[in-house]
């Protein structure tokens, strides 16, 4: 019997022909992936040298350039930075393996705790000056502050007469080795890289610092002198200087902000930094003795400096701005990227509670929230509400009748 060939729709291919088309779209997708590569990765470069200035540090000859953009698996906290020599020329790229990385001088957050020297940044009129005299005067720490003229390796009142709050001291500082003598158990400034730089892989710092709301700071910075405007003039000036916490934790003074700064500063407070909030600051010296094992010297001393502080002095020392209003308005939309790092922050805050203290619920004066007691509280007045209109519908049927 003769058979009749099938036409050719109808037969059957080869496994190896009909896999053929399955291999040559995957050896496209993959041609397609190698050139997307290659043009990312020279988009990685033009960008890179375009940040170098802008990004200037040109005291360290350290820059930070951000790469969030380029590497999105790379965590924020890990910015890398580029040195640069006197005329801002490109010398290399410091990567967070490199012993010389910024960032590597200070411990993560949850490491243990080995004696490391407390690295206090602070922040403009964020209670600042009080947490360093409860460290002094409670804590017996010893920190640094210019007192005399000229700077001394000697205390005066338990501070050694170091200057740490100018770039130039702490370069000063820096030269001397100011760390590795031992003399300092904290080092206090409001300068985040310059700051860092004084440690080593030797001794490191082990950082801390203490956030206000963008709206209640810029206040208290406008009464702190007289500016020769008002408000509203002062926030839209050149001396208001804007986001100044993201501005200092990614060393960008004067250049234009972006998401990118913003994440970079949430990932270095999340993994270098215990915080504290100035609004709750009860419950964050009570944090700070347990992170860093500290002792008051004698009962009630922390006490008694903070019931000193919640008595201002003069009437300007006082927060005065209403939520809402146009001065509040204002500070929010000039500082937009400090102000999302301050609700980041006090996210972290309250994480920080739960996983480092035990103490996941916390009012402002410190004392645990028991949120199964406010739900029976809770029932108990609308269980004596419901009984009250009862009784009032009782009695208004009687007086009817």
């Amino acid at each position: 019997m003769n058979m009749v060939p099938l036409p050719l729709c109808l037969r059957r291919k080869p496994a190896h022909t009909a896999a053929l088309p399955f291999f040559l779209l995957v050896v496209f997708i993959s041609s397609v992936v190698v050139q997307f590569r290659a043009v990312r990765y020279r988009q990685l470069k033009i960008h890179r040298r375009s940040l170098e200035v802008k990004f200037q540090h040109p005291l360290q000859k350290t820059q930070f350039v951000t790469r969030s953009g380029f590497y999105p698996s790379i965590h924020p906290s890990k910015p890398y930075y580029v040195v640069v020599d006197d005329n801002g020329e490109y010398i290399k790229t410091l990567e967070d393996e490199d012993e010389q990385y910024p960032l590597n001088r200070l411990v993560d957050l949850r490491e243990p705790r080995d004696n490391e020297p407390i690295f206090f940044f602070v922040v403009p009129r964020a209670k600042g000056g009080n947490i360093k005299t409860i460290m002094t005067k409670c804590y017996n720490l010893r920190r640094t502050e210019k007192r005399l003229n000229p700077e001394s390796l000697t205390y005066i009142d338990g501070v050694l007469n170091v200057d740490t709050q100018t770039r130039k001291g702490l370069a000063n500082a820096r030269q001397q080795n100011l760390i590795d003598l031992g003399f300092v158990d904290v080092i206090a400034t409001s300068y985040f890289l310059d700051g860092t730089m004084i440690f080593n892989n030797n001794h490191k710092g082990r950082a801390f610092t203490i956030l206000q709301h963008p709206v209640m700071q810029a206040e208290k910075l406008f009464n702190s002198r007289e500016w020769g405007m008002n408000f509203e003039e002062y926030i839209q000036s050149n001396q208001y200087i804007d986001n100044w916490v993201v501005r200092s934790l990614t060393n960008n003074k004067q250049g234009e902000l972006t998401e990118d700064h913003l994440m970079v500063a949430k990932g270095i407070l999340a993994r270098k930094f215990f915080i504290g909030i100035a609004g709750y600051l009860e419950e964050t010296i009570k944090r700070l003795e347990m992170y860093y094992k500290l002792k008051q010297s004698t009962d009630g001393c922390t006490s008694k400096y903070l019931m000193a502080e919640e008595s201002p002095n003069t009437e300007s020392e006082a927060f005065h701005i209403e939520r809402g209003s146009d001065d509040w308005k204002l500070v929010t939309q000039r500082d937009q990227y400090d102000l999302m790092l301050y609700y980041y922050a006090l996210e972290v805050f309250a994480k920080q509670g739960s996983t480092l203290f035990k103490r996941p619920y916390v009012d402002k004066t410190g004392k645990i929230v028991d949120f199964e007691e406010i739900a029976r509280e809770k029932k108990r007045k609308e269980k004596a509400l419901r009984h009250t209109r009862i009784f009032k519908r009782f009695i208004s049927i009687g007086g009817d009748s």
